[in-house]
């Protein structure tokens, strides 16, 4: 950097500053909040180093493996891509692993996430969001730190069901 302009210097000092790190997060915070009623918070970190996209490819298997125990082997003529909405952060852990964090819209099956996360790739965390604020400044935070993230948001309000009930981890 040290042949560029003073004034790119500048703007490269401001984007790698803290307050504009912190004004970036609380702006996706807000944005994130307001996106969808966030309902499910996940984490899923790789045991092992493992390539960007093998772990991405990974997690969207995991949402088709939740998704067809849903609605069935054909649950894209049903849901489309997913039932559930989802703001997906990755990043790596200081052991150079990725990690995401995933909130979703909608519940989803817990027993299930850790049963295919868990024998896939590596370690999961499933919990209900308590507080929404809470989870969408965590993820933001990452989101600011230089983590991608992807959005998705489901276009289907459908409940999957058994018989006449909905499954045992729809609450």
């Amino acid at each position: 950097m040290t042949d560029l302009p003073s004034s790119t210097k500048q703007v490269f000092d401001l984007y790698e500053s803290r307050g504009y790190k912190k004004q970036l997060a609380s702006e996706n915070a807000l944005w994130l909040s307001k996106f969808k009623n966030w309902k499910t918070f996940l984490t899923l970190t790789c045991k092992d180093i493992t390539p960007p996209d093998v772990a991405r490819s990974k997690f969207n298997h995991l949402v088709q493996v939740l998704n067809r125990d849903s609605f069935g082997k054909h649950y894209v003529q049903k849901v489309g891509h997913s039932y559930f909405s989802y703001v997906l952060a990755m990043q790596y852990q200081q052991r150079e692993v990725v990690h995401f964090h995933m909130l979703a819209d909608r519940p989803i099956n817990f027993d299930l996430v850790h049963r295919y996360w868990n024998c896939a790739a590596g370690f999961a965390w499933v919990e209900p969001v308590k507080s929404p604020d809470d989870v969408v400044s965590y993820c933001s935070r990452y989101i600011s730190k230089g983590g991608e993230v992807d959005v998705f948001e489901s276009e289907s309000s459908r409940t999957p069901m058994l018989g006449r009930l909905p499954p045992y981890w729809w609450k």
